[in-house]
């Protein structure tokens, strides 16, 4: 059961039920890229304006 890989949380829900005793999160993945294209500090990768554009 189970296996090792890597994933970047997009996203959460929780639900509270059973008179409020149960409280449940689901977390949705999807798997981690291999590299990421922005790294901070990292020279060719953060440069904001040159390599790196502001979104929301």
């Amino acid at each position: 059961m189970g296996h090792s890989a890597r994933y970047i949380i997009i996203g959460e829900a929780h639900e509270l039920s059973h008179q409020a005793t149960l409280w449940k999160t689901t977390l949705y993945l999807e798997p981690a890229p291999q590299r990421y294209p922005w790294k901070l500090g990292v020279t060719g990768r953060s440069e904001l304006g040159a390599v790196t554009h502001v979104t929301y």
